[in-house]
Protein backbone atom coordinates (compact mmCIF):
# COMPACT_ATOMS: atom_id res chain seq x y z
CA UNK A 1 0.00 0.00 0.00
CA UNK A 2 2.92 2.31 0.66
CA UNK A 3 4.10 2.25 -2.98
CA UNK A 4 0.56 2.74 -4.30
CA UNK A 5 0.05 5.78 -2.06
CA UNK A 6 3.40 7.15 -3.13
CA UNK A 7 2.68 6.66 -6.83
CA UNK A 8 -0.66 8.48 -6.50
CA UNK A 9 1.11 11.54 -5.09
CA UNK A 10 3.79 11.61 -7.77
CA UNK A 11 3.44 13.88 -10.77
CA UNK A 12 2.39 12.02 -13.93
CA UNK A 13 5.86 12.29 -15.50
CA UNK A 14 7.37 10.33 -12.54
CA UNK A 15 4.77 7.55 -12.41
CA UNK A 16 6.25 5.81 -15.46
CA UNK A 17 9.64 5.54 -13.78
CA UNK A 18 7.97 4.11 -10.66
CA UNK A 19 6.36 1.38 -12.77
CA UNK A 20 9.67 0.63 -14.51
CA UNK A 21 11.46 0.41 -11.16
CA UNK A 22 8.87 -2.11 -9.93
CA UNK A 23 9.67 -4.38 -12.84
CA UNK A 24 13.39 -3.84 -12.37
CA UNK A 25 13.12 -4.93 -8.73
CA UNK A 26 11.08 -7.96 -9.76
CA UNK A 27 13.62 -8.86 -12.46
CA UNK A 28 16.50 -8.51 -10.00
CA UNK A 29 14.78 -10.78 -7.49
CA UNK A 30 14.01 -13.38 -10.14
CA UNK A 31 17.61 -13.29 -11.38
CA UNK A 32 18.91 -13.65 -7.80
CA UNK A 33 16.56 -16.58 -7.23
CA UNK A 34 17.71 -18.24 -10.45
CA UNK A 35 21.40 -17.90 -9.59
CA UNK A 36 20.89 -19.06 -6.02
CA UNK A 37 18.88 -22.13 -6.99
CA UNK A 38 21.30 -22.94 -9.81
CA UNK A 39 24.09 -23.02 -7.26
CA UNK A 40 22.01 -25.31 -5.06
CA UNK A 41 22.53 -27.97 -7.70
CA UNK A 42 25.32 -29.09 -5.50
CA UNK A 43 28.24 -31.43 -5.87
CA UNK A 44 26.12 -34.56 -5.22
CA UNK A 45 25.06 -35.25 -8.85
CA UNK A 46 28.72 -35.44 -9.84
CA UNK A 47 29.85 -37.04 -6.62
CA UNK A 48 32.87 -38.95 -7.91
CA UNK A 49 34.23 -35.94 -9.74
CA UNK A 50 33.59 -33.74 -6.69
CA UNK A 51 35.35 -36.21 -4.41
CA UNK A 52 38.38 -36.16 -6.71
CA UNK A 53 38.36 -32.38 -7.17
CA UNK A 54 38.04 -31.60 -3.45
CA UNK A 55 39.96 -34.61 -2.06
CA UNK A 56 36.89 -35.46 0.00
CA UNK A 57 34.86 -38.45 1.07
CA UNK A 58 31.27 -39.20 0.07
CA UNK A 59 30.05 -37.96 3.47
CA UNK A 60 31.94 -34.68 3.01
CA UNK A 61 30.24 -34.09 -0.34
CA UNK A 62 26.83 -34.78 1.18
CA UNK A 63 27.55 -32.29 3.95
CA UNK A 64 27.97 -29.51 1.41
CA UNK A 65 24.22 -29.50 0.70
CA UNK A 66 23.32 -29.95 4.36
CA UNK A 67 25.42 -26.96 5.40
CA UNK A 68 23.52 -24.75 2.97
CA UNK A 69 20.20 -25.85 4.44
CA UNK A 70 21.38 -25.43 8.03
CA UNK A 71 22.79 -21.97 7.33
CA UNK A 72 19.48 -20.96 5.77
CA UNK A 73 17.42 -21.59 8.94
CA UNK A 74 18.86 -18.78 11.09
CA UNK A 75 18.99 -16.65 7.96
CA UNK A 76 15.24 -17.13 7.48
CA UNK A 77 14.48 -16.02 11.01
CA UNK A 78 16.71 -12.97 10.70
CA UNK A 79 15.40 -12.04 7.25
CA UNK A 80 11.78 -12.31 8.46
CA UNK A 81 12.58 -10.00 11.37
CA UNK A 82 14.26 -7.26 9.35
CA UNK A 83 12.85 -7.28 5.80
CA UNK A 84 10.02 -4.86 6.57
CA UNK A 85 12.26 -2.26 8.16
CA UNK A 86 15.45 -2.79 6.13
CA UNK A 87 14.06 -3.95 2.78
CA UNK A 88 16.88 -2.87 0.45
CA UNK A 89 19.61 -3.81 2.89
CA UNK A 90 18.15 -7.30 3.22
CA UNK A 91 18.08 -7.73 -0.56
CA UNK A 92 21.65 -6.48 -0.89
CA UNK A 93 22.88 -8.83 1.84
CA UNK A 94 21.20 -11.79 0.12
CA UNK A 95 22.58 -10.92 -3.30
CA UNK A 96 26.04 -10.31 -1.85
CA UNK A 97 25.97 -13.64 0.00
CA UNK A 98 25.00 -15.48 -3.20
CA UNK A 99 27.66 -13.68 -5.22
CA UNK A 100 30.31 -14.37 -2.56
CA UNK A 101 29.22 -18.02 -2.47
CA UNK A 102 29.81 -18.29 -6.21
CA UNK A 103 33.31 -16.84 -5.99
CA UNK A 104 34.26 -18.86 -2.91
CA UNK A 105 32.97 -22.02 -4.61
CA UNK A 106 35.03 -21.26 -7.70
CA UNK A 107 38.15 -20.77 -5.59
CA UNK A 108 37.35 -23.92 -3.59
CA UNK A 109 37.15 -26.11 -6.68
CA UNK A 110 40.16 -24.44 -8.29
CA UNK A 111 42.31 -24.95 -5.17
CA UNK A 112 40.77 -28.32 -4.12
CA UNK A 113 39.81 -26.91 -0.72
CA UNK A 114 36.90 -28.63 1.03
CA UNK A 115 36.69 -26.02 3.80
CA UNK A 116 36.17 -23.26 1.26
CA UNK A 117 33.49 -25.35 -0.44
CA UNK A 118 31.73 -25.65 2.94
CA UNK A 119 32.02 -21.90 3.47
CA UNK A 120 30.48 -21.31 0.04
CA UNK A 121 27.57 -23.58 0.99
CA UNK A 122 26.99 -21.57 4.18
CA UNK A 123 26.97 -18.32 2.20
CA UNK A 124 24.58 -19.90 -0.28
CA UNK A 125 22.22 -20.80 2.56
CA UNK A 126 22.20 -17.20 3.75
CA UNK A 127 21.44 -15.98 0.24
CA UNK A 128 18.65 -18.53 -0.18
CA UNK A 129 16.96 -17.41 3.03
CA UNK A 130 16.62 -13.92 1.57
CA UNK A 131 15.26 -15.38 -1.69
CA UNK A 132 12.58 -17.31 0.19
CA UNK A 133 11.48 -14.31 2.27
CA UNK A 134 11.73 -11.74 -0.53
CA UNK A 135 9.18 -13.45 -2.73
CA UNK A 136 6.49 -13.15 -0.09
CA UNK A 137 7.38 -9.51 0.57
CA UNK A 138 7.89 -8.41 -3.04
CA UNK A 139 4.27 -8.47 -4.28
CA UNK A 140 2.92 -6.75 -1.18
CA UNK A 141 5.45 -3.94 -1.35
CA UNK A 142 5.86 -3.34 -5.09
CA UNK A 143 2.57 -4.59 -6.59
CA UNK A 144 -0.14 -3.68 -4.06
CA UNK A 145 -3.82 -4.43 -4.45
CA UNK A 146 -5.57 -1.47 -6.10
CA UNK A 147 -9.02 -2.46 -4.85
Amino acid sequence: AQVHQLSCRLPPRCRGSMIRSRWTVLGACIFHSFLNQFMFMDFAPVEKESMAALSATEADINWLYTIALLAGVPGLVLAMAVIDKFNWSTYVIGITATMAAAWVRYIAVYSSNLQLAMASSALLGIGSSVVLIAFSELPARWFPDHG
